[in-house]
């Protein structure tokens, strides 16, 4: 019997063109059925580096792509992207992140993601449903008008994304690209996002003022302005980290669970300033002198105090009643990180004792503009030029 000769697979080379300002490969495959059809893939966004479709680094792209194409490993199944996000992602963010993370990304996942990825095949999936996403959701308005979506939560949204797509592409080599990967042109047109409350030195004074006849909630306030610790932070606090008039933080406690520092910068050494100083002794004198254990126990001192519970039960009431303005207990790191950066003028302090794993974050997230800013460096400058001018004389 004569064997039958199989035509070998066409090695192709593939065809970039471009649209929307983005490059594509264009390239043959086949149906359920062995006829060939068109296919078509997604390379990358145009940019100063890849600007046309006869330069190397998009030819690079597009090679990199038919390397795959042409292989004979190809990904046997298509993956439903919810399915994905189910069966393989979750478990892999709870193995990797803390729960409190965790939980975020999974609230952001059900609440946005999800009902966007309904159908949606992870090996099918282009930049132009992205953007189409992208825009439906700049687009959304709540009922007094205002947007529903700002630049950060589009950028939570954005990021979360792209992390699936990568695990699907870098671990599980389910796709080439990633379509979420790259600058998006569409960010430029949202509104940066408002400034975060923070407390200035004079109204965290104020806050302590107003707690007066309440320690606890006094020690908590100053904990958040005069050390810049989380609330997990203070949650996760024991007797046994207050030595050597320093703060040692080596946990936190999020969801009722006990667990490591948000990173490994977390893990750091703040320095106790008289002021926070006096009140941390005299809650340990009326806490029957402790020196192990929580520092804010609840009342079977089985686990710390809720401090959500705390502020709206105790915190926010008298604040306003005293007329301060409530502004969180994270406010309070934004304090510190901007009084520190004033008193320095740089912000390498506020970065180590905030326990941010690169200055930049510091920089652009936890320092806000105050009144004497301005007029404290060009002081400054005057004495340093009079001084310069002494000198040549």
């Amino acid at each position: 019997m004569d064997s039958i000769k199989r035509r070998r697979p066409r090695n192709q080379k593939g065809t970039i063109y471009e649209r929307s300002g983005s490059f594509y490969v264009r390239y043959y495959t086949r149906d359920e059925n062995g006829k060939p059809k068109q296919a078509s893939g997604f390379l990358g966004e145009k940019d100063n580096k890849h600007h046309s479709v006869k330069c190397k680094p998009v030819k690079d792209l597009r090679d990199k792509f038919m390397r795959q194409i042409n292989s004979d490993v190809r990904p046997a199944q298509r993956v439903l992207i919810n399915d994905y996000w189910t069966e393989t992602y979750l478990p892999y963010v709870r193995e990797q992140h803390r729960p409190s993370t965790a939980k975020g990304y999974e609230q952001l996942w059900e609440s946005v993601l999800q009902p966007h990825f309904v159908g949606k095949v992870l090996q099918e999936y282009q930049t132009h449903h992205r953007n189409e996403f992208l825009l439906s959701l700049m687009n959304k308005k709540r009922k007094d008008g205002t947007k529903r979506f700002g630049l950060r939560t589009l950028s939570h949204v954005r990021w979360l994304a792209s992390g699936l797509f990568s695990h699907a592409q870098d671990i599980k080599g389910l796709i080439v690209m990633n379509p979420w990967r790259g600058k998006l042109k569409i960010f430029d047109t949202v509104d940066a996002p408002a400034e975060r409350p923070h407390y200035t030195l004079q109204e965290a004074v104020a806050v302590l003022r107003a707690l007066e006849g309440r320690l606890d909630c006094q020690l908590v306030m100053a904990l958040a302005c005069f050390a810049g610790l989380r609330q997990s932070e203070i949650r996760g606090l024991k007797w046994e980290d207050f030595r050597d008039n320093r703060v040692h933080l080596s946990r936190n406690f999020v969801r009722d669970v006990e667990g490591p520092l948000k990173s490994k910068s977390s893990k750091r050494l703040v320095p106790i300033i008289a002021p926070l100083g006096r009140l941390l002794e005299a809650w340990r004198q009326k806490s029957g002198a402790s020196t192990t254990g929580w520092l804010f126990p609840n009342e079977r001192g089985t686990r710390p105090i809720n401090l959500r519970d705390r502020a709206r039960n105790n915190i926010k009431p008298v604040l306003e009643k005293a007329g301060v303005e409530w502004k969180g207990y994270h406010a309070g790191r934004h304090c510190l990180g901007t009084l520190l950066t004033g008193l320095t003028g740089t912000a390498l302090a506020p970065k180590e004792a905030l326990g941010h794993t690169t200055q930049a974050i510091t920089e652009v997230f936890y320092l806000h503009r105050t009144d004497n800013t301005l007029p404290l460096a060009f002081k400054q400058l005057e004495a340093a030029v009079v001084l310069k001018q002494a000198e040549a004389n």
